[in-house]
């Protein structure tokens, strides 16, 4: 049980390096999520784009509604 508590963990902070990589894609750079996948080659699709930003409409809105939560890129 601790192994799998460590997996999700793992996806849990990948996934919010994604998110946060999306959003400065689109927001700040200004691309679409269709021109942000296309960016990001075979190792992103566009349900799998979709699927990480509802993650943060649903943490927000568990938050309290908005971008409320606030996901920074941070070099490895």
């Amino acid at each position: 049980m601790v192994a799998i508590g460590k997996r999700d963990a793992a996806v849990a902070a990948a996934e919010k390096l994604a998110v946060a990589a999306l959003r400065q894609l689109t927001d700040a750079e200004g691309l679409s999520l269709k021109e942000a996948v296309e960016w990001c080659g075979e190792t992103l699709t566009a349900r799998e784009a979709t699927r990480v930003r509802r993650l943060v409409a649903e943490d927000a809105d568990a938050v309290g509604g908005g971008h409320s939560l606030e996901y920074e890129l941070r070099p490895a």
